[in-house]
């Protein structure tokens, strides 16, 4: 099968998804309920819960410094606007391409091989799996959660397990010398990769990465109770916890750009174990994700262009490969 077939297939797979997401989230709601429930909810929430929003993202670029530290020291400004303006494309193109922009744009920006960018957000996404797992964990002593949730849980909880074993045999074999890999034309590219995956030999940056991944989900889970507040549901910290791991599950499928759909299905899905109706749920869901989506589009655009990247560039870097030298400034 050739790789335009099997992008063109994505491309229906996720879209097809969200639209039946969409569809079971708006599946026995009242429209007319919906926007009135909107037009009564306290707007003076969302002040906070943008700024706690930014918050959490400039915690993701500190953990991000951290994770990097084996391949080069980047201020973590700069971080920040490369994690924006990933999480912008993530909210306007395709196939999670966003994942890709943001490792070129600091490889791009701060001259390091783009294959060690990638390495630093694969060891950051099995942090932010292995830590919503863990916030979970202490729910199932206090909450009565439905048991598919929990097995999940259990099975992401292993595959992240696993993710991390498989990061250390890469790193065990980057750090040998081994004939069969040497004649490849791509040892550059995995040497390279298996030196962004060095971090994983540091205590103190392994721990700081750590801390830093529960405080931004933390912070993400605070974001969620003070929306509860906005709407006046008398749900506690724990049930925002709740509802940030179901809906971190949802947009974990295949999806729209921006996960449209996948959000509001499963936030209406969180919130149902909490018996919220599902008109209720339906404009939490909305506020929620408008909430994120405005924010970090509008902030990715900013600094996307401040950069001076171009839409050419943010169209090379949905295309390019990885390089086994570091990226000259420009390309």
């Amino acid at each position: 099968m050739s790789s335009s077939l099997k992008n063109k297939l994505r491309f229906i797979a996720g879209f097809a998804i969200s639209a039946l997401c969409m569809y079971l989230a708006l599946r026995g709601t009242d429209l007319s309920e919906v926007l009135s429930i909107l037009s009564k909810i306290n707007f003076i929430y969302l002040v906070p819960t943008t700024v706690l929003l930014l918050l959490a993202f400039f915690i993701r670029a500190m953990r991000w410094r951290y994770l990097l530290a084996s391949v080069k020291s980047i201020p973590t400004p700069n971080l920040f606007a490369s994690t924006m303006i990933g999480f912008m494309a993530n909210n306007v193109l395709p196939f999670r391409a966003g994942e890709f922009v943001r490792a070129y744009s600091i490889a791009r920006n701060e001259n390091i091989s783009l294959s060690s960018s990638l390495a630093s957000l694969i060891i950051e996404r099995l942090f932010d799996g292995i830590s919503i797992s863990l916030f979970f964990l202490p729910l199932l002593f206090v909450i009565p959660l439905p048991a598919w949730l929990v097995n999940i849980n259990y099975l992401l909880l292993s595959v992240y397990a696993l993710g991390a074993g498989g990061a250390a045999v890469l790193i065990w074999v980057g750090r040998r010398e081994f004939s069969w890999l040497a004649q490849r034309r791509w040892e550059g590219v995995f040497r390279n990769f298996t030196s962004g995956l060095e971090v994983c030999r540091n205590g103190k940056e392994i721990s700081a990465s750590a801390v830093l991944s529960l405080a931004h989900w933390f912070a993400i889970a605070i974001y969620y109770y003070l929306l509860f507040l906005a709407f006046g549901f008398s749900l506690s910290f724990l049930a925002a916890i709740a509802l940030l791991v179901i809906v971190a599950i949802g947009i974990m499928l295949p999806a729209a750009p921006g996960y449209v759909g996948n959000f509001q299905y499963f936030t209406v899905l969180g919130l149902a174990i909490f018996s919220i109706p599902p008109d209720q749920a339906l404009a939490y869901s909305l506020v929620a994700h408008a909430g994120q989506f405005v924010p970090v589009t509008l902030v990715g655009l900013f600094y996307f262009f401040r950069q001076s990247a171009g839409l050419s560039d943010l169209r090379i870097a949905g295309g390019a490969k990885p390089d086994d030298k570091p990226l000259a400034e420009g390309i």
